[in-house]
């Protein structure tokens, strides 16, 4: 065999071998690469879920304030009966001390 011939052959041979290498380590990069994402993902699967589960759960035992409004209204309306209610209590009772006080005050003179 000549020496062209098995330069010729040995660099064919180092070629494949360098192809080879660079297919092996491109497919071990990808496989790592795609186990990361996947972990990744999974992750952010499983975090999201959690957060579903909050909305969920906050949907589900809240109110919209839309509902709320008419019975906001009725508690105002009562609120304000009441505190017109405590006025005239006030005022009679102001009254009856005022006339006690009166009386006792015209007792001693």
């Amino acid at each position: 065999m000549s020496p062209e011939l098995q330069w010729v052959i040995g660099t064919a041979i180092a070629l494949l071998v360098l192809v080879g290498g660079v297919i092996a380590r491109d497919r071990s990069l990808t496989n790592w690469f795609t186990d990361k994402v996947e972990s990744v993902r999974a992750e952010a699967d499983k975090e999201a879920k959690v957060l579903h589960e909050r909305i969920n759960r906050v949907r589900d035992e809240y109110s919209k304030r839309s509902d709320l409004d008419s019975y906001i209204a009725q508690m105002q309306t009562a609120l304000q009966g009441l505190a017109t209610e405590v006025r005239s209590h006030t005022t009679q009772t102001n009254t009856r001390l005022d006339a006690l006080v009166n009386a006792l005050i015209k007792k001693d003179v």
